[in-house]
């Protein structure tokens, strides 16, 4: 099966295949970290779901926020970090650990180590729907490890 890849803003790719078929991306391929802030790459950009890479270096967060029509599964490639939801809960995970948030649920990320992470979002947001950080937010980063 030959799927051809269209350029998309910030990296992403779009894979031109028929709806049926089978779809991969390589997680650890062409992997990039930014030194002043956390970096997120769409891989998978499909009408059903999104597949996004997280990369961010020890000590860098997401902060909180939501996406409103999705669940979003998150699958630990690489590091260790903190994974926290709206009720408070932190939970530390590592590679190979799962993580889900379920639609519209608050979340935030702290990287232990340097971290990579697969977030796979279902169904597929919206066209321009962006998931923003919530104002309070800052307030929540105070990590106690």
């Amino acid at each position: 099966l030959a799927c051809s890849r269209s350029a998309l803003p910030q990296q992403a790719f779009e894979m031109t295949c028929r709806k049926d078929a089978m779809q991969t991306c390589k997680l650890l391929e062409n992997l990039e970290f930014h030194d002043s802030r956390s970096l997120a790459e769409p891989l998978l950009v499909h009408e059903r779901g999104r597949v996004i890479r997280f990369s961010l270096r020890a000590g860098q967060h997401i902060r909180e926020h939501r996406a409103p029509h999705s669940s979003v599964h998150i699958v630990v490639v690489r590091g260790t970090g903190f994974f926290a939801g709206e009720d408070g809960a932190k939970e530390r995970a590592g590679a190979g650990d799962v993580v889900v948030f379920g639609a519209g649920e608050l979340h935030r990320v702290r990287a232990e180590t340097d971290l990579v992470f697969a977030a796979i979002l279902e169904p597929a947001p919206p066209p321009q729907v962006r998931a923003a950080p919530q104002p309070e937010a800052d307030a929540y980063l105070t990590w106690q490890m």
